[in-house]
């Protein structure tokens, strides 16, 4: 049976990997999202990403949406008081982790985490973060964005998920005219290939 996100956290299981192919638009729907959850004034929001390039990808988009938000990277000073915190998971980490002020100024007691990159994380920063977070709110949801749902070690998810979303495959976003169907190129294999086969 197909769930969404909202429908699993209700149950309990608060990690939530959400797969989309690459380029389907986990990014954008992200922000989308958290524009929503923004303006309900729902829940804080901390956007994790492992590279700087994914740290400050989103930050044009948020600007563009009217969203405040906060920058927790070495050497930047952020905002610590507004509702978006976009962040480094090395710098998170470290920092001291506050819940923003609601609208009506008392803090926060939820948050949702957007992981991007999720294959890529490593079970003992994933759990840091997840527990000091924990510390710092009463309720804390999972996203973890990925198009590929398990490690380069050949593991999944499971240590740091409680459910895998699919949102959709490759091929429904081809026939949709989202993404380009892929094309394949290879050589003739070499005497040396056909040897060591």
């Amino acid at each position: 049976a197909h769930h969404t996100t909202p429908e699993l956290w209700k149950r309990g299981q608060k990690r939530v990997v959400w797969v989309l192919p690459t380029g389907g638009g986990k990014t954008a729907t992200a922000l989308t999202l958290i524009q929503r959850m923004r303006a309900a004034d729902w829940c804080a929001v901390y956007y994790v990403a492992h590279q700087s390039e994914l740290v400050s990808q989103p930050l044009t988009g948020l600007a563009a949406l009217g969203v405040g938000h906060g920058v927790v990277k070495a050497g930047r000073t952020g905002d610590v008081s507004a509702g978006v915190q976009v962040c480094s998971a090395q710098t998170l980490v470290n920092r001291p982790i506050v819940p923003p002020p609601r609208l009506d100024r008392s803090p926060h007691a939820r948050c949702v985490v957007f992981y991007d990159e999720a294959h890529r994380t490593r079970s003992n920063t994933f759990n840091a973060i997840h527990s000091r977070l924990r510390e710092a709110f009463t309720h804390v949801y999972a996203v973890l964005m990925t198009a590929t749902p398990y490690r380069r070690d050949g593991r999944g998810l499971s240590e740091v998920a409680d459910a895998l979303v699919e949102a959709a495959t490759p091929r429904e976003l081809v026939a949709a005219g989202w993404i380009l169907d892929p094309e394949f190129w290879s050589r003739p294999p070499s005497e040396r290939d056909l040897q060591h086969g």
